[in-house]
């Protein structure tokens, strides 16, 4: 965190692996909430956003200021920037909170890659909606709040932020707790009306349309930090320069062993999901939750690093016992990394960065950081689905025995 900022003072701009384009900070933020000031969010701008995302937008900006350019409105509204700063001290603050009531001689070092790592660092310099969206989750999750329906209410708020988080709550449906989902449900549903009729559109329709019709494109900017080795083969097919340093071999190598890699992982989570189902006290919901969100990460074609915070909550809950929980905790901690090494240099640039707010010289390098994430995800998925295994082994033998000992 400190080094970052004295990258900004020094250098100014984030260097690797953070966003190539020095000019676009913030700008998920401000894209978006020019839409939420301008009429054709769905038919236009064709969204993928629910409605309460709009009606933050719009709460947390002002209006004044996006009748012009989407960097217009930056420069002329900084409550965006200011809200999203302080969001994410305060979900610093919500996972020490957190982690100081699972384990307190681990509490500080896992808020500290959780809260201020690189997947928040990223969320903040980018001004995704991820950060608002993160807090209700840390409150839905977390061990703070002791009312099961505030908790739940919290989990409906990040379902209408990102609705792939229904794979955060598979772990209550794994454990039965029907109650609760039928609160969660209901929140939901209230809470997507109430947005919807604030702020006259996305409805459900429409929503559905353009998810189904949004591709996410290849683009070497977003190299950097994906989650996924996906999205880094689409990427390296297009013609650019690191293509000729790389050669075809190794990229062919990529392209027959990685789909093996992801399915062996979507294998092992689903066995282990089976058992567990009809066994569910042999995993915790924490430990469910974080294999799908892993899996989910680990085929998915967007370039979403910072979603990848969302499973190292559950990761972090883990203790450090055996090798497939410490190897996942390693990972967990590496994904947090905020600093990266060049492997091959692309091109030379010259620009305006916004963050030091001056011309700056940067570099686009291909970094050994963009090779190994995607790893390190799939790392943390095999080293959940091991530890699980081995308890799943370890409940088979049990009842084996108790079968065993009824016949005598």
């Amino acid at each position: 965190m400190f080094a970052q900022i004295r990258n900004i003072i020094v250098l100014g701009y984030l260097p690797d692996p953070f966003l190539h384009s020095k000019l676009d900070s913030f700008t998920d933020w401000y894209n978006p909430a020019y839409w939420a000031h301008n009429p054709g969010a769905y038919d236009v701008w064709r969204s993928i956003y629910p409605p309460l995302c709009f009606v933050v937008l719009w709460l947390f900006s002002n209006s004044s200021c996006y009748n012009f350019s989407v960097y217009g409105a930056r420069d002329c509204d900084p409550v965006g920037i200011i809200f999203c700063s302080v969001l994410t001290v305060v979900n610093f603050f919500l996972a020490l909170a957190i982690f100081w009531k699972v384990d307190r001689r681990t509490a500080v070092p896992r808020a500290i890659a959780l809260g201020l790592g690189f997947p928040s660092l990223y969320a903040w310099e980018r001004g995704n909606l991820i950060i608002p969206c993160f807090t209700a989750y840390l409150l839905a999750h977390g061990n703070i709040l002791k009312s099961g329906w505030l908790k739940a209410m919290c989990a409906a708020v990040t379902l209408n932020f990102k609705p792939y988080l229904i794979l955060a709550v598979t772990g209550r449906i794994i454990k039965r707790d029907w109650i609760w989902l039928e609160w969660c449900a209901l929140f939901f549903v209230a809470i997507y009306a109430a947005s919807y009729a604030f702020f006259g559109a996305g409805d459900p329709l429409i929503l559905l349309r353009n998810t189904s019709g949004f591709e996410h494109t290849a683009d070497p900017d977003l190299l950097g930090f994906t989650s996924s080795y996906t999205a880094i083969l689409m990427i390296v097919k297009l013609p650019l320069p690191y293509i000729a340093y790389l050669g075809s071999n190794p990229i062919e190598f990529a392209e027959r062993i990685i789909p093996i890699l992801i399915y062996a992982g979507a294998v092992g989570v689903g066995l282990c999901l089976a058992y567990v189902t009809f066994r569910p006290h042999v995993c915790t919901r924490g430990r469910a939750s974080a294999l799908l969100l892993l899996l989910f990460m680990s085929m998915s074609t967007a370039p979403g690093g910072y979603s990848v915070q969302f499973a190292l909550l559950f990761v972090f809950f883990e203790r450090w016992s055996g090798p497939g929980r410490a190897l996942a905790l390693i990972c967990g901690y590496l994904w947090c990394v905020t600093a990266d090494v060049a492997a091959l240099p692309i091109f030379h640039d010259y620009g305006y960065s916004f963050l030091g707010r001056r011309m700056a010289n940067y570099d686009l390098t291909l970094t050994w950081g963009m090779l190994a994430r995607p790893g390190l995800l799939l790392l943390m998925e095999y080293g959940l689905v091991a530890s699980t295994a081995y308890e799943i082994l370890l409940d088979a033998r049990a009842v084996r025995r108790a079968r065993l000992a009824a016949l005598v």
